[in-house]
């Protein structure tokens, strides 16, 4: 490697760990740390015990199973303590990066460095990104304890969500970094980032309360950006479009940061990058890609009406006389028009007045409530707001009939469980630990006077506190490995079983043989094929559960040991179908 580029290297290492230690140093790091811990655990045991309580009328009910998801019931709800923070305390940690520097004079000495500011900009985000981190480690420690208490966890749900989040920090942070480059004060830095965030909200408020162009750029507002993510869908202009805004506000920023440069050429740059990012913008809004990775496929229909509907070679015109505050408007847009736009090639939507959306009437009150397809010269109209009452209207429309594809059901994931036993965690042990971390930040370093200079080893302070968190939360996550390990099984009485044609889901499980208790399994046959669940040795077998329908078997265990689980219908222990039990 040329030597250049290793002093350039070791340079943005050393600049890496100034900015590490300097937010290290400061209180609103451990501020964001103190008070999300607890915000998180609220926020946990919250959704957990909503959980519960649905799951409680899904064993009455197996017909309700379906609607228990843990992406909406607890992942969403938990990281809402992660949006709070990004919005109210990470873009102070954000401006005090450049906005503290330029107040002291210390950023003029970095920018004599042979280092760019774009460089500069980016060590710096680099650093807020491992703090901001660190504020996520109360989160995924729920995430860990909803999976001890047996809970559901589809990894590339929660990615998806942790992915959102980053990426509305990330705008936030390219915000406040470019407010405190455009401004001497902290405080007209802080004002002005949040003026941006409430502004998004305010924008997303208005949005779901009016129609037409509004509600169209509301779309694209910070926090629907997330809610999609949130959803299970990947979309290219809800992700490009924030992460282009967020490039867009550090690369202006690096541009203001020298003092030594003429505004003229400044102004220059910027509106080169403005450029830049709004072409890209259209180039993404312009040509959409999306893909739902949710597990129970919410924003996408059958295979087959896909199929059918990526078909059509006409425009269909569909005009919906409903207020963009009616609940039906709402359902429509989620569970029918939203899906149809990502599919349809050509589609147009007219939402024309209402005669309950203002003070002004618009459309007469006999067609209020309906919604209008315009497909080849032909026209229905419908009340319905369903997917299952919609599409055969276009299919009649476009003359075509559509037999969907066989799919497996998507069970949902019944759990009753208890939390209050973990919030100690959230309201005590890390904020504890956030505070030791922050008094071992304070402490002044120790000097030795030697005759002869010596090279500095070791490891630096910031280090050893970032590894002494994580590991002191990799021992807690442990301990509570093995606390709810055993707590689950005296807690769960309710346990959900999954039947597929190539095996059980779980597994393996572990239950509380003692004082007589009675366990209720549901078993839910996600197959194609009728299944049974048996257990060798305690003499339990259930009814045969037909493809699509659930069963409930209840039992109590009089043995402890361990037992196999097995299908008993001929064929069906061979192709998979066992699993083991183990009575404590």
């Amino acid at each position: 490697m040329h030597p250049g580029w290793i002093a350039q290297l070791r340079l943005t290492w050393l600049l890496f760990k100034k900015e590490l230690r300097e937010m290290f140093v400061g209180r609103t790091l451990w501020a964001m740390l103190i008070v999300g811990a607890p915000l998180v655990g609220f926020s946990f045991q919250q959704s957990v015990y909503l959980y519960s309580e649905a799951s409680k009328s899904a064993l009455r009910l197996p017909n309700l199973a379906s609607g228990l998801v843990p992406l909406d019931g607890i992942v969403a709800p938990t990281f809402g303590a992660i949006y709070l923070l990004n919005t109210f305390l990470f873009p102070f940690l954000a401006i005090r990066s450049i906005g503290g520097e330029r107040q002291h004079g210390g950023l003029k000495l970095l920018l004599q460095l042979p280092i760019s500011p774009a460089r500069l900009v980016a060590v710096k985000v680099l650093a807020l990104g491992v703090c901001w981190t660190l504020a996520l480690v109360p989160a995924l420690l729920g995430m860990l304890f909803w999976m001890m208490l047996g809970g559901h966890l589809q990894f590339a749900e929660l990615l998806t969500v942790i992915a959102g989040h980053g990426l509305y920090a990330l705008v936030i942070a390219g915000v406040a970094f470019l407010t405190a480059a455009l401004t001497d004060s902290i405080a007209t830095a802080a004002i002005l980032t949040l003026a941006v965030t409430l502004g998004s909200w305010a924008l997303d408020f208005a949005g779901a309360t009016q129609a037409g162009l509004v509600h169209s750029v509301a779309g694209f507002s910070l926090t629907a950006s997330l809610r999609t993510l949130e959803r299970g869908l990947l979309s290219t202009p809800q992700m490009l479009v924030p992460a282009i805004l967020a490039l867009t506000c550090l690369a202006v920023s690096a541009v203001w940061l020298p003092t030594g440069v003429a505004r003229r050429g400044k102004l220059i740059r910027t509106a080169i990058a403005l450029t830049v990012a709004i072409a890209s913008m259209v180039l993404v809004i312009r040509f959409p890609a999306y893909a739902d990775i949710s597990e129970n496929r919410r924003n996408s229909f059958n295979p087959a009406d896909e199929r059918a509907l990526r078909a059509l070679d006409q425009v269909l015109h569909v005009t919906v006389y409903l207020a963009p505050t009616d609940s039906r408007r709402q359902d429509l847009e989620i569970n029918v028009l939203s899906k149809l736009q990502r599919i349809v090639p050509h589609m147009v939507v007219d939402e024309p007045d209402t005669g309950t959306s203002g003070l002004f009437g618009g459309t007469p009150s006999d067609t209020y409530g309906k919604v209008q397809f315009d497909y080849a010269g032909q026209s229905v109209q419908s009340r319905a707001t369903s997917a299952r009452e919609i599409l055969p209207l276009i299919y009649g429309l476009a003359g075509e009939q559509v037999t969907p594809d066989p799919v497996l059901a998507y069970p949902g994931y019944i759990l009753v469980a208890d939390a209050r036993g973990l919030v100690w965690w959230f309201y005590i042990l890390l904020p504890a630990l956030a505070f030791a971390g922050w008094r071992l930040s304070q402490r002044a370093p120790s000097v030795a006077v030697r005759l002869t200079p010596r090279r500095a080893t070791g490891i630096p302070s910031w280090a050893k506190i970032t590894l002494g968190m994580l590991v002191t939360t990799a021992v807690i996550q442990t301990a509570a490995a093995v606390y709810i390990s055993r707590r689950t099984a005296r807690q769960q009485t309710g346990i959900v079983i999954t039947l597929r044609d190539d095996g059980f889901t779980p597994k393996t499980f572990t239950i509380d043989g003692g004082e007589g208790q009675r366990y209720v399994m549901t078993l839910v046959n996600a197959g194609s094929e009728p299944h049974q669940w048996a257990i060798d040795g305690l003499n339990v077998r259930s009814g045969v559960v037909p493809p699509g329908q659930n069963g409930t078997i209840d039992f109590v265990p009089n043995r402890e040991g361990t037992y196999r689980v097995v299908d008993p219908l001929p064929g069906h222990e061979q192709a998979g179908l066992v699993g083991y039990i183990t009575v404590d």
